[in-house]
């Protein structure tokens, strides 16, 4: 029962916000890159989950929802600010994206 109220759950609020940010990001590519990575960071999550043995139940389902919804607030501000610099050149924005993979690459570090 759980199972089917999960991926349904899950399913909705990826289209929704997949929705969302074609409207609000100025670029149709990179609402598509945003869906992208929703996706694979709850295809991460789901993997995750399932090697650490952790049972599908309701807060693990709202965990799921939760991550949507942070992947969502990282990869949209970024791609739309990113977007909205009309008026920066192509050297500009490859300065600044190599700034933001630099930033994340030591995170991890």
């Amino acid at each position: 029962m759980v199972r089917p109220t999960t991926v349904q759950c899950v399913s909705v609020a990826a289209v929704c916000m997949m929705l969302v940010s074609l409207i609000l990001i100025p670029n149709p590519i990179c609402s598509l890159w945003v869906g992208f990575s929703i996706i694979s960071i709850e295809l991460g999550v789901v993997g995750l989950m399932t090697l650490w043995g952790v049972n599908l139940d309701s807060v693990s389902m709202i965990n799921l929802i939760m991550c949507i919804g942070f992947s969502v607030d990282f990869s949209a501000h970024i791609s739309y600010h990113f977007m909205s610099r009309r008026n920066m050149g192509i050297e500009d924005r490859y300065v600044i994206a190599s700034k933001i993979l630099t930033v994340g690459r030591k995170g991890y570090e």
